[in-house]
């Protein structure tokens, strides 16, 4: 596990006097997807108000219910989780090749590419991408492509943008449009982009669900605040009110996804529009939309379920969500997330890390990704390590290198094998490295977070040498990088440091504020706390 306590030490060192507790505070599990498995998407439960499903986005602080389930059936009672896989991760900026013709008369006159990838074109390099956006929709809307995802899944009838009617202008713009945001990776402005929502908004109104759809995406993609002259949140409660639209006609075949991303978009940090009860009540009815149409994205509804309830402290209903997750899935995954509660949140620390024994040696790969996640999370007695062995974990991971989470966790472990005391300089040239960025490219939320850590942990050894400001700043750009990247898919843990290293470096600042936040929104009071108790200090010794 990686020791957070050096740069406290580091920061006592530089200010004397008797500093308010500010150290790494675990405050979460790691967020890796949910399930590889995506098949559809719906939304949640009665109750709450029900808001208009216009072209506005909703009220703050309203719920907006999901209607009745085509299965007949509506989830009651408080269905609570996390996750991880589906929508948009973070938004790093690409450099941008020239554009075509076609392209620009699309955009608009004035068209650039947005200051980070001009920066890195200037520097000549390369800017850092973030999560693949396009691959994260495909796999969240279970589809080859982004399009035909949102339109045609194997378990609806829904048309391809194929067989769309070639008069279908209106259609095909939108998805022009969305398509844009995927492929370009830095949203560019557009000067006829609100003229072409404001035109669909007049169809979407009138009853066109397709068209609503669209529309949610195109809110949902678009990751400039400047393009719409709209904030974050405002952008994504437009995108909630259309797939709401969309996701009470019942003869739409693609409600369950409009319900689905509902639920996300109220979960994920990267949406700013945290609202758990909307988003357990849409996770619940997307269970019983879809248990039988789409298992693999009940199972998705059911593993988020399970990590709201934990928020929740009801540990119990998450263990049920996560068990259901199993009987969708047909894995373990959901039994793994279960211990790896126990000893997090120190239930049953003894049986839980004896159940994955039990499944290590089963070659459980799950098991084995959660018991590398447990030493970046918190602290295990020598006790409770002893009989875990290495070179069992790292074979069975290996044996699952497939998988992107497998492949983050096999890189974690080596990483601890490396036993850094110092600034590296170059750590691209280790496997370990090559492994995480490998997985990080697949979108494993937990290769952005154990990179977000080595990071932070490289900050504390540049700290601790007094090396130069372009060191600190690189470490820290790097650590902030990727713990962003993680907490915006609800990695608690990587909220609270990013919030830390935001406060360490630049002082306690709107960034630290936020993520203080997000702490509070998923339940962990204390650790936000202790953040801002520490306030005035980071002030004062912000060192960048």
């Amino acid at each position: 596990m990686l020791d957070f306590s050096k740069l406290q030490e580091q920061l006592d060192a530089m200010q004397s006097g008797d500093p308010a507790e500010g150290g790494r505070q675990t405050t979460g599990c790691g967020s890796t997807a949910a399930s590889g498995n995506a098949e559809e998407h719906p939304a949640g439960d009665p109750g709450g108000t029900v808001v208009s499903s216009g072209a506005h986005p909703s009220p703050e602080g309203s719920v907006i219910s999901a209607p009745a389930s085509t299965s007949g059936e509506t989830v009651v009672g408080s269905t609570r989780v996390e996750v991880t896989h589906t929508v948009a991760a973070s938004g790093g900026a690409y450099i941008e090749d020239d554009i075509s013709v076609e392209e620009a008369e699309w955009f608009g006159d004035g068209c650039e590419a947005e200051p980070a990838a001009q920066q890195a074109a200037a520097d000549g390099r390369q800017a850092a991408p973030g999560f693949d956006f396009e691959k994260i929709l495909q796999d969240a809307l279970g589809g080859s492509g982004f399009f035909e995802s949102s339109r045609t899944s194997q378990n609806s009838a829904r048309p391809s943008v194929q067989d769309q009617p070639s008069g279908d202008e209106l259609l095909e713009e939108l998805q022009k449009a969305a398509d844009m945001f995927v492929t370009q990776g830095a949203t560019r402005s557009y000067a006829g982009l609100k003229a072409l929502l404001d035109r669909a908004a007049v169809v979407a109104e009138k009853g066109d669900s397709v068209i609503c759809e669209q529309l949610a995406l195109i809110y949902t993609l678009i990751d400039d605040d400047d393009a719409l002259g709209m904030s974050r949140k405002a952008r994504t409660q437009q995108a909630v009110a259309w797939f709401y639209k969309a996701a009470c006609d019942m003869k739409h075949p693609s409600r369950g996804d409009c319900g689905l991303m509902i639920a996300e978009l109220s979960f994920l940090p990267r949406f700013d529009n945290v609202n758990l009860k909307q988003s357990r009540d849409w996770f619940g009815w997307s269970v019983e939309e879809m248990k039988t149409s789409a298992p693999g994205k009940a199972a998705d509804a059911c593993f988020y379920l399970g990590r709201i309830a934990e928020m929740e402290r009801a540990y119990d209903e998450a263990a049920a969500w996560w068990a259901k997750y199993d009987d969708f899935s047909g894995t373990s995954r959901g039994a793994a997330e279960r211990c790896r509660m126990e000893v997090f949140r120190g239930l049953d620390e003894e049986k839980g890390i004896g159940t994955l024994k039990t499944m290590l040696d089963n070659g459980e790969p799950y098991a084995a990704v959660v018991l590398v996640e447990l030493r970046y999370i918190c602290s295990l007695s020598d006790e409770l390590r002893a009989g875990i062995a290495n070179d069992m974990i790292e074979r069975v991971l290996r044996q699952h290198a497939s998988l992107p989470d497998a492949r983050a966790a096999l890189g974690a472990l080596l990483l601890s094998y490396e036993n850094f005391n110092s600034y590296v300089a170059d750590p691209e040239s280790f496997e370990f490295h090559r492994l995480l960025t490998d997985a990080y490219k697949s979108n494993s939320v937990l290769a952005a977070f154990f990179l977000g850590e080595f990071y932070l942990d490289q900050f504390n050894h540049a700290l601790g040498a007094d090396a130069e400001q372009e060191v600190l700043a690189d470490a820290a750009g790097n650590a902030l990088f990727y713990l962003r990247q993680a907490a915006d898919m609800a990695n608690l843990t990587a909220i609270n440091d990013y919030a830390l290293v935001n406060a360490v470096s630049y002082g306690f600042n709107e960034e630290s504020v936020k993520y203080c936040g997000f702490l509070d929104l998923f339940g962990e009071h204390d650790s936000a706390e202790r953040l801002r108790a520490g306030k005035d200090r980071y002030n004062e010794i912000k060192v960048l």
